[in-house]
């Protein structure tokens, strides 16, 4: 999703898309900063002229090899990092619900790939935000802004406020 180290006072727009089929969902253990070690939702950095739902089927492609269908833009957030008291990112994601054409996942360079049910999700070291937008904007169906703010410490992230 996010190799790279992030720019200082820049704003990311971010597309994540949940690969939904029947009552699964494909997550990617990142190997790189940040969220090193946690399961995610397959996404990236939105290019320049891309749509956020075609920017999500674009890096679904890229780090699972599936190919998807968007079922539409669920939800945008506004994710500001926090690292003892200082901001440390800031992320504008945009949650796009997406239908795999089939479930043959290759090898990712970004991280493991592998399929949860949905009452499983509580149980993994999964990124506290894509659990929170996976509730909300996919499952319950909140089509609406959320603001998170999320707390690093030595590498572990927690999530102190959504609203």
């Amino acid at each position: 999703m996010m190799g790279e180290e992030v720019k200082k006072n820049r704003i990311t727009n971010i597309a994540l898309g949940a690969v939904i089929d029947k009552n699964k969902i494909l997550l990617l253990k990142r190997n790189q900063y940040p969220y090193k070690d946690y399961w995610n939702m397959p996404g990236g950095k939105i290019e320049f002229g891309e749509y956020p739902e075609d920017a999500s089927v674009r890096e679904a492609k890229e780090e699972t090899g599936l190919d998807c269908v968007s079922e539409g833009l669920k939800g945008v957030a506004s994710e500001i990092v926090y690292e003892n008291n200082n901001k440390k990112a800031h992320f504008m994601i945009y949650v796009s619900k997406l239908k795999p054409k089939h479930t043959n996942v290759v090898e990712s360079y970004e991280g493991e790939l592998r399929w949860f049910e949905i009452n499983e999700l509580e149980k993994i070291k999964i990124t506290p935000s894509d659990l929170l937008m996976i509730k909300e904007f996919i499952f319950k169906e909140n089509n609406r802004f959320f603001k998170i703010k999320m707390i690093e410490k030595d590498g572990v992230y927690t999530v102190e406020e959504f609203i």
